[in-house]
Protein backbone atom coordinates (compact mmCIF):
# COMPACT_ATOMS: atom_id res chain seq x y z
CA UNK A 1 0.00 0.00 0.00
CA UNK A 2 2.83 2.36 0.94
CA UNK A 3 4.70 1.53 -2.29
CA UNK A 4 1.63 2.35 -4.40
CA UNK A 5 1.27 5.72 -2.64
CA UNK A 6 4.94 6.54 -3.22
CA UNK A 7 4.63 5.53 -6.88
CA UNK A 8 1.66 7.90 -7.32
CA UNK A 9 3.57 10.76 -5.68
CA UNK A 10 6.57 10.12 -7.90
CA UNK A 11 4.38 10.03 -11.01
CA UNK A 12 2.63 13.26 -9.99
CA UNK A 13 5.96 14.99 -9.34
CA UNK A 14 7.34 13.78 -12.67
CA UNK A 15 4.30 15.13 -14.53
CA UNK A 16 4.55 18.48 -12.72
CA UNK A 17 8.25 18.66 -13.58
CA UNK A 18 7.51 17.95 -17.23
CA UNK A 19 4.87 20.71 -17.38
CA UNK A 20 7.27 23.16 -15.73
CA UNK A 21 10.03 22.30 -18.21
CA UNK A 22 7.64 22.75 -21.16
CA UNK A 23 6.46 26.11 -19.82
CA UNK A 24 10.04 27.34 -19.41
CA UNK A 25 10.95 26.23 -22.94
CA UNK A 26 7.90 27.98 -24.39
CA UNK A 27 8.82 31.22 -22.64
CA UNK A 28 12.42 31.12 -23.80
CA UNK A 29 11.42 30.58 -27.46
CA UNK A 30 9.75 34.01 -27.56
CA UNK A 31 13.06 35.78 -27.07
CA UNK A 32 14.72 33.34 -29.47
CA UNK A 33 12.42 34.40 -32.32
CA UNK A 34 13.37 38.06 -31.85
CA UNK A 35 17.05 37.09 -31.90
CA UNK A 36 16.66 34.75 -34.88
CA UNK A 37 15.14 37.41 -37.16
CA UNK A 38 17.66 40.06 -36.11
CA UNK A 39 20.54 40.71 -38.49
CA UNK A 40 21.22 41.88 -42.02
CA UNK A 41 18.88 40.56 -44.71
CA UNK A 42 19.21 40.93 -48.49
CA UNK A 43 16.18 41.80 -50.57
CA UNK A 44 15.45 39.24 -53.29
CA UNK A 45 13.81 41.82 -55.59
CA UNK A 46 15.82 44.95 -56.20
CA UNK A 47 18.83 46.20 -54.35
CA UNK A 48 19.40 46.75 -50.70
CA UNK A 49 19.72 45.29 -47.28
CA UNK A 50 17.22 45.35 -44.44
CA UNK A 51 18.92 45.59 -41.04
CA UNK A 52 16.75 44.22 -38.23
CA UNK A 53 17.62 44.69 -34.56
CA UNK A 54 14.96 43.27 -32.25
CA UNK A 55 17.33 41.49 -29.87
CA UNK A 56 18.63 44.59 -28.05
CA UNK A 57 17.47 48.07 -27.12
CA UNK A 58 16.73 50.28 -28.96
CA UNK A 59 14.84 47.99 -31.31
CA UNK A 60 15.16 49.22 -34.91
CA UNK A 61 14.61 48.31 -38.54
CA UNK A 62 16.64 50.03 -41.25
CA UNK A 63 14.96 49.84 -44.66
CA UNK A 64 16.33 51.71 -47.69
CA UNK A 65 18.63 53.67 -45.40
CA UNK A 66 15.67 54.88 -43.31
CA UNK A 67 15.82 53.93 -39.63
CA UNK A 68 12.57 53.06 -37.87
CA UNK A 69 12.19 52.67 -34.12
CA UNK A 70 10.39 49.39 -33.54
CA UNK A 71 8.17 48.16 -30.75
CA UNK A 72 7.26 44.48 -30.51
CA UNK A 73 3.51 44.38 -31.07
CA UNK A 74 3.19 40.60 -30.75
CA UNK A 75 4.88 37.27 -31.31
CA UNK A 76 3.11 34.25 -32.78
CA UNK A 77 5.45 31.31 -32.15
CA UNK A 78 3.12 28.86 -33.88
CA UNK A 79 3.38 30.82 -37.14
CA UNK A 80 7.00 31.97 -36.60
CA UNK A 81 5.90 35.61 -36.79
CA UNK A 82 7.08 38.78 -35.10
CA UNK A 83 4.84 41.83 -35.49
CA UNK A 84 6.48 45.20 -34.90
CA UNK A 85 4.95 48.65 -34.71
CA UNK A 86 6.97 51.37 -36.45
CA UNK A 87 6.43 55.09 -36.88
CA UNK A 88 6.55 55.74 -40.65
CA UNK A 89 8.01 58.83 -42.28
CA UNK A 90 4.45 60.16 -42.67
CA UNK A 91 4.12 60.04 -38.89
CA UNK A 92 1.57 57.23 -38.95
CA UNK A 93 2.17 54.04 -36.97
CA UNK A 94 2.11 50.80 -38.94
CA UNK A 95 2.44 47.17 -37.93
CA UNK A 96 4.99 45.27 -40.00
CA UNK A 97 5.39 41.48 -39.90
CA UNK A 98 8.50 39.32 -40.09
CA UNK A 99 7.68 35.68 -40.79
CA UNK A 100 10.21 32.86 -40.78
CA UNK A 101 9.90 30.59 -43.83
CA UNK A 102 11.92 27.45 -43.05
CA UNK A 103 13.43 25.28 -45.77
CA UNK A 104 12.27 21.65 -46.17
CA UNK A 105 14.83 20.14 -43.79
CA UNK A 106 14.49 22.90 -41.16
CA UNK A 107 18.14 23.93 -41.28
CA UNK A 108 17.67 27.57 -42.39
CA UNK A 109 15.01 30.12 -43.15
CA UNK A 110 14.22 33.21 -45.18
CA UNK A 111 11.94 36.00 -44.00
CA UNK A 112 8.66 37.12 -45.48
CA UNK A 113 8.62 40.86 -44.73
CA UNK A 114 5.14 42.41 -44.81
CA UNK A 115 5.17 46.21 -44.82
CA UNK A 116 3.52 49.12 -46.60
CA UNK A 117 0.91 46.78 -48.11
CA UNK A 118 3.50 44.51 -49.76
CA UNK A 119 5.27 41.24 -48.95
CA UNK A 120 8.83 40.59 -49.99
CA UNK A 121 11.28 37.78 -49.33
CA UNK A 122 14.51 38.49 -47.47
CA UNK A 123 17.52 36.16 -47.43
CA UNK A 124 20.43 36.25 -44.97
CA UNK A 125 22.94 38.88 -46.19
CA UNK A 126 25.88 36.58 -45.49
CA UNK A 127 24.38 33.87 -47.71
CA UNK A 128 26.09 33.63 -51.09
Amino acid sequence: MKNASNARRFTLLAICGLFLALALCACSNTADLETQVSGKWRRTHGEGVVDINLATTPKTLIVDGQSYNAEIEGIDKGNYTVNVKVQTSSGQPEVWSLIQKWNDNGSSFNLAFRHNGTTETLTPADQS
